[in-house]
């Protein structure tokens, strides 16, 4: 009959039974693994405290100093060995120190004090007998020894070398250079300078060069290491018409190469006082200036 309810099985509305469920695992679904939150996180390296005990305690406060360990004790052995090596090195300081006793004399004439006494200057005083140096053996320059000693280690020492000249008769000397220079009995004027170039020590030439390419006039050198050039005396244009840094120089003065860049007064020559005596023969009688750095010191 049309309208009329179908009948179900189950009334709409009436609850449903349960389902059976297994059985529970044994740990719940959701479960925090690990150290619950908010408890203390325990100290990586720190062994776990057991329930009961009390963990230890840090020392609070300075801590006590650490003693040095005791430097172990040596046997005789070491002590021998030791005083042996450095008694060895004690007789190989003396046997040094005592290598150089033969040539003491001439590094005391070298180096140390040198007594610059009135000597007569003689030509070559390796050669026996002495011949004294005068006017006529002069030349365009003659060396010396200053001061002459005898010893031939000593002599040939390069701070004793020097060379004496002839002025050329176109240059002049400052009035007061007179009371270090000489003059013959013909009017000749004769200046002597120390040899060691005051650049770096080498020895420049033997004598005067009247001409020289560079300075165009009559100079002492050049020095063979560097080149310094030296004026025997003083001299104007028309003796140095091509180089006026040359010209009217005091004697000894250095006016080309590394010497003439240095400051006065370690750009001068030092000079050798000279005279000469009754018998004709030079003699030196003292210095101006130091070897190796100026004139005027």
């Amino acid at each position: 009959m049309v309208g009329t309810p179908r009948p179900t099985s189950t009334p709409v509305g009436t609850p449903v039974a349960p389902r059976p469920t297994s059985t529970p695992i044994a740990k719940p679904i959701g479960t925090a693994v690990g150290t619950p939150v908010g408890a203390p996180r325990p100290t990586v390296g720190t062994a776990p405290v057991k329930p009961g005990v009390a963990a230890p305690v840090a020392p609070s406060g300075p801590l006590p100093p650490k003693l040095p360990a005791a430097k172990p004790e040596e046997s005789k052995v070491e002590v021998s060995r030791r005083n042996f090596i450095r008694g060895l090195a004690i007789l190989g300081g003396l046997a040094f120190v005592a290598s150089y006793i033969p040539l003491f004399p001439y590094l005391q004439g070298s180096v140390g004090v040198q007594k610059l006494t009135d000597q007569q200057l003689v030509i070559d005083p390796d050669v026996s007998p002495l011949t004294p140096i005068t006017p006529s053996a002069v030349g365009a320059g003659i060396t010396f020894a200053y001061p002459y000693t005898g010893n031939a280690n000593i002599d040939s020492d390069t701070f004793v070398q020097c060379v004496l000249i002839k002025l050329p008769s176109d240059l002049t000397l400052p009035s007061s250079y007179d009371q270090y220079t000489a003059t013959d009995s013909s009017g000749n004027v004769y200046i002597a300078f120390s040899r060691v170039c005051v650049h770096l020590w080498c020895l420049w030439g033997t004598g005067i060069d009247m001409s020289d390419t560079q300075v165009g006039g009559p100079v002492l050198g050049p020095c063979p290491c560097h080149g310094s050039t030296y004026v025997p005396g003083t001299g104007g244009s028309s003796v140095y018409p091509k180089y006026p840094a040359a010209q009217n120089q005091v004697p000894g003065q250095a006016v080309a190469g590394p010497a003439s860049l240095q400051p006065f007064p370690n750009n001068q020559l030092p000079i050798i006082k000279i005279r000469i005596a009754s018998d004709g023969s030079f003699h030196a009688y003292g210095r101006v200036g130091d070897v190796g750095y100026c004139q005027q010191c």
